[in-house]
C-alpha cells in the first residue's frame, strides 16, 4: 500500500506530538501493508514553510526506521492564487 497523505512528521501543523510518536505511527502503518509514505505537513500552516527542514526531517525519521518502509517528502498545498504562485516559483 502507499499513503499519499501522512501528517507524520513532529513538530508541523497537526502532525505527530513528538518523534517517538512518528516512529510508531510509521510501524503502526508498515504493520497495516503500508511500504511507501509520503510525509505531508501542510505548507500553510507554517508563516516562513522551508521545504529543506521538511526533508531533513524525513531523512532523520527514515534513518531510524530499519527498512519498514520508504518514506518520502511532500506538503499539502492549499490553493489560492498567491500559494499557486510560490509553488511555480519554486518546484
Amino acid at each position: 500500500m502507499i499513503d499519499l497523505q501522512a501528517h507524520i512528521l513532529p513538530g508541523f501543523d497537526d502532525g505527530a506530538a513528538d518523534e517517538a510518536t512518528a516512529i510508531e505511527m510509521c510501524r503502526a502503518a508498515a504493520r497495516a501493508g503500508t511500504r511507501e509514505l509520503v510525509a505531508t505537513p501542510s505548507c500553510a500552516a507554517l508563516p516562513n514553510f522551508d521545504r529543506s527542514e521538511v526533508e531533513a526531517k524525513t531523512a532523520a525519521l527514515q534513518a531510524q526506521l530499519n527498512g519498514t518502509l520508504h518514506l518520502h517528502t511532500g506538503t499539502v498545498l492549499e490553493l489560492s492564487h498567491e500559494s499557486l504562485g510560490e509553488a511555480l516559483s519554486d518546484l
